[in-house]
């Protein structure tokens, strides 16, 4: 599994945290990198994200964030996969039973077949992430409290006021 070191900025009363997370080290060889945007485990920087309270986390405390390969793998060919194969079928169907189908030429026929399956995948997809969101094991998580010397290099708290 992959983790990610946070530190609990809030609590919600169903077993949620608000965590403020730095992106994994590993996110940095990746080849979408920024691409994910409001991602936990995308990109550079710091992020705030919600994750399951599993390991009962108080406000201050420092915790190691878990999420799923397999989920990661799911939602990349949900998010990247679905339109991709969209707008494919799309512009064959446009090239190839378009313009009988229509009687309209081959370019605008593509055009109308490729928007109109793109739109449709990406209904498809916002339908599949709720759907996916609602799993357990889709949930970025809080595995452990991590005791305060893990805190790592750089990252101490301001004593000041």
């Amino acid at each position: 599994m992959d983790r990610a070191c946070a530190k609990v900025i809030g609590l919600f009363p169903d077993d949620r945290a608000l965590v403020s997370a730095v992106a994994l080290p590993t996110c940095e060889a990746c080849h979408a990198k920024g691409a994910c945007g409001e991602s936990v485990f995308g990109g550079t920087g710091e992020r705030t994200v919600e994750a399951w309270n599993a390991a009962g986390a108080r406000v201050g405390d420092l915790v190691a964030l878990e999420v799923v390969p397999r989920a990661v793998l799911a939602s990349a060919v949900v998010l990247y996969g679905i339109p991709t194969a969209a707008v494919l079928a799309g512009a064959a169907l446009g090239a190839t039973v378009g313009p009988r189908l229509l009687g309209v030429g081959a370019d605008a026929s593509v055009g109308l077949f490729l928007g109109t399956f793109l739109v449709g995948a990406l209904v498809c997809v916002r339908w599949l992430g709720r759907r996916l969101a609602r799993r357990p094991s889709f949930r970025v998580r809080i595995a452990e409290v991590l005791p305060a010397a893990a805190l790592p290099a750089g990252t101490e708290e301001s004593s000041g006021a």
